[in-house]
This record gives C-alpha cells, sequence and structure tokens, in this order.
C-alpha cells in the first residue's frame, strides 16, 4: 500500500483477450496519482516461434519491475431467459 511519502505508481498492464482490441479497457479509470496504466496488445508470432520464445517476447513487453496484470477472462454466465439459455462473456 501507498502513503504519502512514497510517490511510485503502481505499473498496471492490461491484455485483452484473443478476440478482443484494447478498446474493451476504454472505459477503466483509475487513480493517475496511484497506478501507472499500460496495455499490452498481442503480437504476431514469427515463424517456427515456440511458445516459449513468443512467452517471452510478450514478457518483454512489460517494463516496470512489479507489476500488476490483468487480462480478459471469458467465463460462461447461464441464466434463463423465455425458457432458453443465454451466455455471456465477461
Amino acid at each position: 500500500m501507498l502513503n504519502n511519502t512514497n510517490t511510485t505508481r503502481i505499473p498496471v498492464y492490461f491484455i485483452p483477450g484473443l478476440a478482443a482490441g484494447k478498446e474493451i479497457f476504454e472505459y477503466i479509470s483509475l487513480p493517475e496519482e496511484l497506478y501507472e496504466v499500460h496495455i499490452i496488445e498481442w503480437i504476431i508470432p514469427e515463424k517456427k516461434e515456440t511458445i516459449e520464445q513468443y512467452a517471452r517476447r510478450m514478457a518483454e513487453l512489460v517494463k516496470k519491475p512489479n507489476p500488476i496484470l490483468n487480462r480478459v477472462m471469458s467465463i460462461k454466465l447461464t441464466w434463463p431467459v423465455i425458457g432458453k439459455s443465454r451466455q455471456m462473456a465477461v
């Protein structure tokens, strides 16, 4: 937790889901005096790149120490609507 004598802001990185763009974070607002917001977009894999190599390149986009990483996660919510189910990703 920050106190009045510490002016270091907490780096927060947002990563959209695979089928989403950075625009999904458009309305998220964090107190600027406490948080430094960064949005990481997916990069194109290189030919014959392993998943480990790709993950390393993605990790290199996180430049600040001790970050908070937030990613979009899709969960299935089901509720009855006129006898049918609906699904929603959040």
